[in-house]
């Protein structure tokens, strides 16, 4: 009988332990599961901010990227170009 490699064991040489993949964050992930997919992220929250999650970290990587594809002047005359689009009946 074959026994499969236990995700949580400690790394071997060359490897690296595995971290949550939650943006900045250097924490383990949770324990796995005796069944179903391996977790990774850490469940927990940072003193301001979310709980590390998939769907929040998938927030956290679509907010920092928004904010980094557009510069402030850019953004004021979007602002500029919405106000002036009004319709006025």
């Amino acid at each position: 009988m074959t026994t499969s490699p236990d995700p949580v064991a400690a790394p071997t040489d060359g490897e690296k332990a595995p971290t949550c993949r939650f943006p900045g964050c250097t924490r383990p992930p949770r324990p796995t599961p005796a069944t179903g997919r391996p977790t990774q992220y850490c469940e927990q929250a940072d003193p301001d901010g979310p709980l590390h999650t998939a769907a929040n970290a998938w927030k956290a990587r679509h907010k920092a990227q928004r904010g980094r594809n557009v510069t402030a002047t850019q953004r004021r005359k979007a602002r500029r170009r919405r106000v002036r689009c009004r319709w006025r009946g």
